[in-house]
C-alpha cells in the first residue's frame, strides 16, 4: 500500500506547485505534474491574457497619472524585466517607482488616520460642551423648581 500525503497545490505565475511528503513514488510524482498542469490551463482560461497592447489600453483608460503610476507598479511589482519589456513597460524605473507609490501610500494612510483622530478629538470637545451646556440648564431647572 502506497500512501502520498499532498500538503497544497498553489500556483505560481508559470504553473502550479505541488507540495509532497512521499515525493520518491516518480509515478505518483509525475502524475501529480501532470495534474497541476491542467489545473494551470483551466485557471489561465478564466483570467486576463496580459499582453502589451492590454496592459497600454488599461493603462491609458485611466484618469490621472497617479492611477497609471499605480497601475504600472502593480503590474510590474512581480514581474521580471524580460516581461516588462514584453509589456511595454519601462523596466529601469520600476523599482523607484514601486517605493515611490508605497511610500506615498503610506503617507495617505498616515494623513487618513491623523484626520480621524482630529475628528475625533473635535467631536469629544463638542460633547463636552454640549454635557457642560445640559449641566447648566439641569442646575439652572432644579434650582427654579426649588423656589
Amino acid at each position: 500500500m502506497v500512501y502520498v500525503s499532498i500538503l497544497y497545490i498553489f500556483q505560481s505565475r508559470t504553473s502550479p506547485l505541488l507540495l509532497s511528503f512521499d515525493l520518491m513514488i516518480l509515478k505518483w510524482a509525475i502524475f501529480w505534474r501532470y495534474l497541476s498542469r491542467i489545473i494551470c490551463l483551466i485557471y489561465s482560461r478564466e483570467r486576463l491574457t496580459l499582453d502589451c497592447e492590454t496592459v497600454h489600453t488599461l493603462l491609458n483608460s485611466m484618469d490621472t497619472k497617479w492611477d497609471r503610476r499605480v497601475g504600472r507598479v502593480l503590474i510590474g511589482a512581480n514581474r521580471s524585466t524580460m516581461e516588462l519589456q514584453q509589456l511595454g513597460i519601462d523596466s529601469s524605473n520600476i523599482s523607484n517607482l514601486i517605493e515611490h507609490v508605497t511610500t506615498t501610500a503610506k503617507e495617505v494612510k498616515n494623513a487618513q488616520v491623523a484626520a480621524e483622530d482630529l475628528l475625533i478629538f473635535h467631536y469629544k470637545d463638542a460633547l463636552k460642551d454640549v454635557e457642560t451646556k445640559i449641566d447648566e440648564k439641569e442646575k439652572q431647572l432644579s434650582v427654579r423648581e426649588n423656589e
